[in-house]
This record gives C-alpha cells, sequence and structure tokens, in this order.
C-alpha cells in the first residue's frame, strides 16, 4: 500500500464451538512508527469480518501484523508482512496577498516575504528551489526569488516602469525534486495605480443654438483611476463670458 492510505483487509471468521459474535479480534504491529497498534479497525458481523489499517501519517516502511482471534478458551495468530510504500508529498507555501501600489513618480523595488515553505513532510528533507513568474512581464520587471534550498521563509522582489500602471498576476512555484506531487504554486495580483492620473471627460461636439435659446441636455462621460465618477467635480466655464455660460447646470 502507498504512504498516507487506507486498505481494507476482508477475511472470514469461524468457530467451531463458540458462537462468532463472542470471539475477540486484535491487531499487533511490530513497527508502531508504521502502523501503530491501535490503527486496525475490525468491522463486520458473523463470518463476514474487515480489518481496515490506517499508517501513521507520512509513515512509510513494513511492519509484521499479528491478527488475533480469542473464545476466552483458546487463540489464534496469522501473521503477515504490510509494506507501506514511500510517496512524496507535495511541497507547502501560504497563501500570498495582493499587492497595491502607487507607480506614480517611479517607485522602489517591492519585496514579499513568503512563509510557510516546506518540503510536505518532516521526514522529507528535501532540496527546494523556488521560481517565481509573472503573466504581464511588460509591467512587472525585473522579477527575482530569494531562497536559501532550506527553511520555512524566502523573499521575491519586483519593480516596474516608471508611472506603471495596470495589474500582473505573479506565480511563486516551490519544487522538491520529487517524482510525484513536486510542484506546489501560488498566485496572488500586483495593481499598478497612477494617483497623480487626471480624470478623463469624453469628448463633445460643437453645438449650435438660436438666441434665447437652451442647448441640451448633452450628453458626456467622465471617470477617474482612483476616484468614483459620483466623487467627481463637474464645472462649466466659457471662453466668452457674454453668453452667460454660468447657467450651465451639470
Amino acid at each position: 500500500m502507498d504512504e498516507d492510505t487506507r486498505l481494507s483487509l476482508p477475511f472470514t471468521l469461524t468457530d467451531p464451538d463458540t458462537p462468532v459474535f463472542r470471539v475477540v479480534l486484535g491487531a499487533i504491529s511490530s513497527n508502531p512508527a508504521v502502523v501503530a497498534s491501535t490503527n486496525g479497525f475490525f468491522d463486520g458481523s458473523g463470518t463476514n469480518r474487515t480489518l481496515l489499517i490506517v499508517p501513521n501519517p507520512n509513515a512509510f516502511g513494513s511492519t509484521l501484523l499479528a491478527i488475533t482471534a480469542s473464545d476466552g478458551s483458546g487463540a489464534v495468530t496469522n501473521q503477515m508482512l504490510l509494506t507501506v510504500n514511500p510517496v512524496n508529498d507535495a511541497p507547502t507555501l501560504d497563501p500570498i496577498a495582493d499587492v497595491l501600489v502607487d507607480g506614480f513618480g517611479n517607485p522602489p523595488a517591492q519585496t514579499i516575504t513568503l512563509t510557510g515553505i516546506s518540503s510536505g513532510a518532516t521526514n522529507e528533507p528535501q532540496s527546494l528551489q523556488v521560481v517565481v513568474t509573472t503573466d504581464n512581464p511588460a509591467l512587472i520587471t525585473p522579477l527575482t526569488a530569494n531562497y536559501s534550498g532550506s527553511g520555512s521563509t524566502g523573499t521575491i522582489t519586483f519593480d516596474s516602469v516608471n508611472k506603471a500602471s495596470g495589474s500582473a498576476v505573479i506565480t511563486v512555484s516551490v519544487s522538491d525534486g520529487g517524482a510525484s506531487n513536486q510542484v506546489f504554486s501560488r498566485s496572488f495580483t500586483v495593481y499598478y495605480y497612477l494617483s497623480q492620473t487626471p480624470p478623463v471627460i469624453s469628448s463633445i461636439s460643437a453645438q449650435s443654438l438660436n438666441e434665447d435659446g437652451v442647448a441640451g441636455p448633452i450628453a458626456f462621460t467622465v471617470g477617474d483611476a482612483t476616484t468614483p465618477a459620483a466623487n467627481l467635480t463637474l464645472q462649466a466655464f466659457s471662453s466668452n463670458p457674454i453668453l452667460q455660460i454660468g447657467r450651465a447646470h451639470v
């Protein structure tokens, strides 16, 4: 059986002179570091029984299991060799929070601390590798990972072009070089915004109207990179005050 799995073994229980419901079953493991004697569970009724074997977490190796049946006046023991095959545990890495950066004025490079780095099991002392990538290299450059190969923490560092604006997904992958389950990844998003970006207003075509007439309503749109449109202040000005643009309502 493989590490971190369970094995269910069906067997038949009989006794020539005692009702089988009175027979007491037990299991003893010669190697409790792999399978504890308390980790053998019997189930079933009548002559049809099962033994569920649950190895210890992340444990592998061999153990000799002695299965006993006792009716009070006598006992019988059957032995079986159980081998638990090692299976590589996936590495671990804690979640990484999204990052918000003001891209105005060429901000400094950003450093993110990585935590929770491990091989996935205390009995797997593997050398680990941390690799970092992004889906938007035009925005995030350069991008580097700093990790010694062991320990639970590391860092990644990234920078951006001057006056950067936009977003990028950064993916951090930890690899232990195992034959399976060897890579574990976490992703987070970096958002760059420009705090000094002015609001925008859609173009308005030239208008004409008769004397003493009223123009409008004239539709247009406004927006801002960091401020909701509802919070923007709108004003109207005229290059010819004689036209009394002050009567305009926006």
